[in-house]
């Protein structure tokens, strides 16, 4: 989804019918949009992966997720900047103002987070078994 916004940027692609943020002037609305969608939608059904992984004892389900997530925080934090990450995803737990982290702090933990995942991904495992995880 955010491809297809920011790919206007950089002149990859063109906007007929709402041209706003080709003509450089881009929309609030859409930017809340995103942010939205990212972490009430995306992160929470990427997290509910990497909790049946853990739950199931299925590294490779917990590693593909924690992979998932840190490409949609890649997003999020180029887009973005700073925002919410150590905190993120812990409305259940009662916290519904988490942090911003700094978007340097975000990157620090995503590439630990790809060095976990690497960890967990065992090749001699025999998949992810009937269905579609997604």
């Amino acid at each position: 989804m955010m491809l297809s916004h920011t790919s206007i940027w950089s002149q990859h692609t063109a906007e007929i019918q709402y041209p706003d943020e080709e003509e450089g002037r881009v929309r609030p609305e859409r930017m809340q949009l995103f942010w939205d969608n990212y972490y009430a939608s995306s992160l929470r059904d990427i997290q509910a992966v990497i909790d049946k992984g853990v739950a199931t004892n299925r590294p490779n389900v917990e590693a593909v997720g924690l992979i998932w997530k840190t490409w949609i925080f890649h997003q999020i934090t180029d887009l973005y900047g700073d925002a919410p990450y150590s905190e993120a995803l812990r409305a259940e737990e009662g916290l519904t103002a988490p942090a911003y982290d700094a978007q340097q702090a975000i990157y620090t933990g995503m590439i630990q987070t790809l060095k976990d995942a690497e960890a967990l991904l065992d090749p001699t495992e025999s998949g992810f078994g009937p269905g579609d995880i997604l």
